[in-house]
């Protein structure tokens, strides 16, 4: 054999080699995926795969191997695979991913009512369907403690300032809106769907955004890495305001850019609603209302531009006068609200720590590949917009994109990876950019770097869903089940005439065992034994019910407590599984226990598939 022949004959082989794995690893990342891991024994041996980002990297290294060896992609099989679906468009891959991730946050997400957030819209919810906003507790009327009433207002909650004996609700009214109409059509059940439909209309925004810009797979791309990314994925599946409000800010700006002949007024009702459900975000219908008058040549046509505004602005009236009305009604001033001041949230201190953290978020969960979107907004050139003719649109999503990551960074230090939903109205226009910066690079290279871009955005939405996992999204819903079997364990072990000291569940032992909650950790240090034994002298048993970690606060915000004796001696109840939780008799600190503590495990709360109600309220009387 001639060295000649030697080295074709290496080189077929090369060939062949690299398109059989490359072909061999793309199936393999196509079935982990689809199947969500697989487990095979094979001689004794166990070959786990869970990782589907593995498999796909080395698919795309083997092809790109097979390539720059002088080989072809084997593009003839792939269309003939693919020719049943060639019918298949853009659009019905955005709904189609729409559809997934509804189905998927219905199945994954919560149905738990617990924490501030939730406990909050939901309550609201269910006052609003019985026709007030705020609940009575009289009996706090002659208790000594200093703020008696503060103590006994779960979180979302505060005392009205228009009379001392009632506590208010202080979450903004359009999340709550939303539960109670869906509460009233479809039962409890139905407030926990909100939140997933609410993500799969933002990823049909998103799709939609991408299809007003000029480009139907620019929207896919920008659908795709929405519908991947762990902060909307964390959305759907938890009653929480920023998804459905994206879903509202993206459909505003596409009913906006459509050649309806409302428009103006129908965007101005969205934004409406958007602005009722984070009142925070109402300054942004400036940026729409900006739109209006840049692209109808304010300067040229002031009449006919500033009556258009005048329509979009019309329609966003409903909203503003619905959030002044309820400011007016709750807080007693139509522009007070329930956050705090100002002055306490924002700082220009808070500035540089939260760019680092984030900006950091926010290329960490989605890499830096997502930069290039930021970048397509805000040098809008035509290579990237082609289909653009009026790039002066960009004037009003650059500022909205601008102002919203401008606000949050001035805002209130919250270092967590949750808070990059702040950002999630920004969403779909980033991941639309870049989607068109990708179909630009696809329109000027070969073959090779075109796949290569291809199997890179799908790996980025991989990686996405990798990140959505490692960060817990998927067993969210579930393992907030723990606030109701807590809540339940808390009804069982505890008489109806009781007050359960809490902080975290304070809410949900309300909500799910009808029980009175007092707030442990607003209480003075000084009055805590006195406020214990004066309820337990008017007939009131007092339990504390408290986190692990919350039991160490507990322990040093009280030292020398006699009641808090209760948590040497042992608790009455615990459940674990996960976490740990612990029920204490703080009327009896001194009682030895006649038998050991009940002990609860799992997240079963007899509900099956459905939800569970809200408890009946036991009667609470202080003598």
């Amino acid at each position: 054999m001639t060295g000649r022949s030697a080295s074709g004959a290496g080189r077929a082989a090369i060939l062949r080699a690299s398109l059989i794995v490359g072909l061999l690893c793309f199936a393999w990342a196509v079935l982990t995926l689809v199947t969500g891991g697989i487990d095979i024994r094979l001689a004794g041996n166990t070959i786990t795969s869970h990782d589907p980002l593995k498999p796909l990297l080395a698919a795309g290294l083997a092809l790109s191997v097979h390539v720059l060896a002088g080989g072809i992609i084997p593009v003839g099989w792939i269309i003939v695979l693919a020719r049943p679906f060639r019918r298949i468009g853009h659009t019905h891959i955005a709904w189609t991913l729409a559809i997934v991730v509804v189905i998927l946050g219905v199945i994954y997400g919560s149905r738990a009512i617990g924490g501030s957030d939730s406990y909050g819209y939901a309550t609201e919810a269910d006052m609003l369907l019985q026709g007030s906003l705020v609940v009575e507790q009289s009996f706090v009327r002659d208790m000594p403690w200093p703020d008696a009433q503060r103590t006994f207002a779960p979180m979302a909650y505060a005392p009205w300032p228009r009379n001392p004996l009632f506590i208010a609700n202080t979450c903004a009214p359009g999340l709550p809106v939303l539960l109670a109409v869906a509460k009233f059509i479809g039962g409890q059940m139905a407030m926990f769907l909100v939140a997933p439909l609410g993500a799969g209309a933002l990823i049909l925004g998103t799709y939609y955004v991408g299809r007003r810009l000029g480009s139907g797979w620019a929207g896919v791309i920008g659908a795709w890495l929405v519908a991947t990314s762990a902060q909307v994925l964390f959305g759907a599946m938890t009653m929480l305001t920023d998804v459905p409000n994206a879903a509202l800010w993206a459909a505003a700006f596409c009913v906006l850019w459509s050649r309806s002949r409302w428009r103006e007024l129908a965007a101005g009702l969205i934004c409406s609603l958007a602005v009722m459900i984070r009142p925070n975000l109402a300054p942004m219908v400036a940026f729409l209302a900006l739109d209006i008058l840049v692209r109808s040549e304010a300067f040229a046509r002031p009449l006919h531009a500033g009556g258009r505004a005048a329509v979009f602005c019309l329609g966003v009236l409903p909203g503003a006068v619905a959030v002044a009305a309820f400011n007016a009604h709750v807080f007693g001033s139509p522009i007070a609200h329930g956050a705090g001041t100002p002055s306490d949230l924002f700082r220009w201190a808070h500035v540089p720590v939260n760019v680092r953290n984030y900006v950091g978020f926010f290329v960490d969960m989605h890499t830096p590949i997502v930069l290039a979107g930021v970048v397509a907004i805000f040098a809008p050139l035509r290579w990237i917009w082609p289909a653009v003719v009026d790039r002066r649109i960009f004037i009003s999503v650059g500022l909205f994109v601008a102002a919203i990551w401008s606000f949050y960074f001035a805002y209130d230090v919250l270092p967590a990876w949750w808070y990059l939903r702040f950002m999630v109205p920004t969403w779909p226009f980033i991941m639309v950019g870049v989607g068109a910066v990708a179909l630009a690079l696809i329109r000027v290279t070969g073959p090779a770097i075109k796949a290569a871009i291809v199997c890179g955005i799908i790996a980025l939405g991989i990686a996405q869903l990798r990140i959505s996992v490692e960060r817990s999204v998927w067993t969210l819903g579930r393992v907030e089940s723990r606030f109701i079997v807590a809540a339940q364990l808390a009804q069982k072990v505890t008489e109806p005439n009781s007050v359960i000291m809490s902080s975290f569940h304070g809410g949900s032992v309300r909500y799910y065992a009808g029980r009175m909650t007092m707030r442990y950790d607003l209480l003075d240090p000084a009055w805590f034994d006195r406020a214990v034994d004066w309820l337990t002298s008017h007939g009131v048993h007092v339990y504390l019910l408290v986190e692990d970690f919350e039991a160490a606060d507990a322990r040093e915000k009280f030292q020398g407590s006699r009641h808090l004796k209760a948590l040497d001696r042992g608790p009455i109840a615990v459940y674990r599984e996960p976490g740990n939780l612990f029920i204490y008799d703080l009327s009896e600190p001194d009682a030895i226990l006649s038998s050991p503590p009940v002990v609860v495990t799992g997240l079963e709360t007899g509900a099956g598939w459905g939800a569970v109600p809200p408890a009946p309220r036991a009667p609470f009387v202080v003598k």
